[in-house]
């Protein structure tokens, strides 16, 4: 059954081809060719210079507001004719010689602020630990304020959204202190 339909399709291909190809050879026959004439080449017209994506989009704004907009393009600079409306480019580039910086820091500098470094972190570290037990603090009271109100005195709802709020502000402190400095 494969091969039928195989072969009915390979036909329906073919015969179209075939019935082209043998009306071309005989027109072919028909007609007899005439003396060719040389043809002069003409060089096609200069393509117009496509502008940028952000020159068309320039070009095509139009703005309201009475002053002339100059949007600068190969073709303004071209009209212009001042000497220095181009852009240069060079196939080799000069070395550049930078000089040495002869004033390199001594290890009694680089000790010096090693020692300074090592105050600031500690400094830091001392604010964030205080910071943190504030913090720890404050939730203590919180959940002791709660637990003396007794289960009828005080929302609950409130209270566990402070505690959970002070919970996310640590959370954060936390978050904060672990970061780099930039």
């Amino acid at each position: 059954m494969k091969r039928i339909v195989l072969f009915i399709a390979a036909a329906v291909v073919a015969l179209p081809l075939i019935a082209q190809q043998q009306q071309q050879t005989t027109t072919a026959k028909e007609e007899p060719k005439p003396a060719e004439q040389p043809k002069k080449v003409v060089p096609p017209p200069p393509a117009p210079a496509v502008d940028s994506p952000l020159v068309a989009a320039a070009k095509k704004t139009k703005k309201s507001s009475g002053k002339k907009v100059i949007v600068i393009t190969n073709d303004t600079l071209a009209k212009e004719g001042s000497s220095n409306a181009h852009i240069t480019t060079t196939n080799s580039q000069a070395p550049v010689y930078v000089p040495v910086n002869s004033e390199a820091p001594s290890e009694e500098q680089i000790r010096a602020k090693e020692r300074a470094q090592k105050a600031h972190d500690e400094r830091v570290a001392e604010q964030q630990k205080k910071a943190a037990e504030k913090m720890d603090k404050k939730m203590h009271a919180a959940a002791a304020q709660r637990d003396d109100a007794g289960p009828y005195e005080d929302d609950p709802a409130a209270t566990e959204k402070m505690l959970e709020e002070l919970a996310k502000q640590k959370q954060e402190q936390q978050q904060q202190n672990q970061k780099p400095p930039m």
